[in-house]
Parts: C-alpha cells; structure tokens; sequence
C-alpha cells in the first residue's frame, strides 16, 4: 500500500501508523498523532473522527473547524 495513493484516506494513514506504533512504541516520537510532523493534531483528529463516522466525538473548535468543509447542501 502507498501512504499517498488517491484511494489511500487520512484514516487509512492514521490506522497504519497507530498499529505500527503499537508494534514499536518508539515510532510514536516521529508517526503519531501529536509528532512534530502533524502541524495541527486536533485539525486531524477532526478530519480522522468524520472519516470514521464519528462526528459526535468532535469538540466545538474541531467542529468550527471543518465547517469551511461543508457542504451547502448538508
């Protein structure tokens, strides 16, 4: 699998890495969701939730934030 495939969703990416932290607890440092790499972790915790059918688990700034997102007609 490519982490930068067009069918490859953030989610996907955020499960690949969570396993292999679980596997190696030492790539959290550099794969998980608070690296240094993430520029915003709650932007992405937020884009992970709604691809994971979870919205009710969003936080109010996590809900202001994907509203640029949405569609008019939702």
């Amino acid at each position: 699998m490519k982490l930068q495939d067009d069918n490859v969703t953030l989610l996907d990416v955020r499960d690949i890495f969570d396993a292999l932290i679980e596997m190696h607890p030492e790539a959290s440092t550099y794969l998980g969701p608070d690296a240094n790499i993430v520029k915003d972790p709650s932007f992405e915790e937020a884009c992970v939730l709604v691809l994971a059918n979870k919205t009710a688990q969003l936080a109010v700034e996590q809900e202001q934030m994907l509203d640029l997102f949405r569609s008019k007609s939702a």
